[in-house]
């Protein structure tokens, strides 16, 4: 998979709180049976928090090619930001699950998927 370079676009992360994300986590639990609102809608805050409106505007679109392309700048992070890469992965996950639990696109699902073996080659490869 070919990644965007985050820069190219101006895209910026505020990774936030890793932790704190991971403490409300606890207390309300993902439930992956079944998507429910307040689920997406939790992550659409933390994703508006973290990317921006406008790139969070896009990452909820129903036009998958902006999806396409979010998939890509995310991935990117891997060789520009590596350490926000890291601290984003439980954000990245839940959207991408949020995207292909909504979406029967496959572009979009192989754009996830080529993404997610970069990522976990990438991961495997500093031993995370």
């Amino acid at each position: 998979m070919q990644a965007v370079a985050p820069e190219d676009d101006g895209f910026k992360v505020n990774p936030g709180s890793k932790d704190k994300r991971a403490a409300v986590d606890a207390k309300v639990k993902w439930m992956h049976e079944e998507l429910k609102p307040d689920q997406v809608e939790r992550v659409k805050v933390v994703c508006e928090q973290m990317f921006g409106y406008d790139l969070c505007k896009d990452m909820f679109a129903q036009d998958f090619n902006k999806h396409v392309k979010i998939v890509k700048q995310i991935i990117g992070l891997i060789e520009t930001q590596p350490v926000v890469m890291m601290e984003i992965l439980d954000v990245f996950f839940k959207w991408c699950y949020i995207k292909l639990t909504e979406s029967q696109n496959t572009t979009l699902y192989v754009s996830v998927f080529d993404g997610f073996q970069t990522l976990f080659d990438w991961l495997v490869s500093e031993n995370y």
